[in-house]
């Protein structure tokens, strides 16, 4: 099932159609553009932070 299936909203309306869910690929396509910016909202706030850690790049003091 996984493979029968894209990232194309008309093919999300069928994959819910499938599952007894009716819902045009409009809505889904507004749930996108209002939803991404929250989701990556939370990846930037679990993100880790790169270059934290990098005492190994200090010159060495004699």
């Amino acid at each position: 099932m996984k493979l029968r299936f894209s990232l194309i909203y008309r093919d999300i309306e069928e994959l819910l159609a499938i599952r007894g869910i009716k819902v045009n690929h409009a809505t889904i396509q507004r749930w996108v553009f209002k939803f991404t910016p929250l989701v990556g909202l939370q990846f930037r706030k679990t993100k880790k932070l790169v270059g934290k850690g990098r005492e190994w790049m200090r010159p060495i003091s004699k």
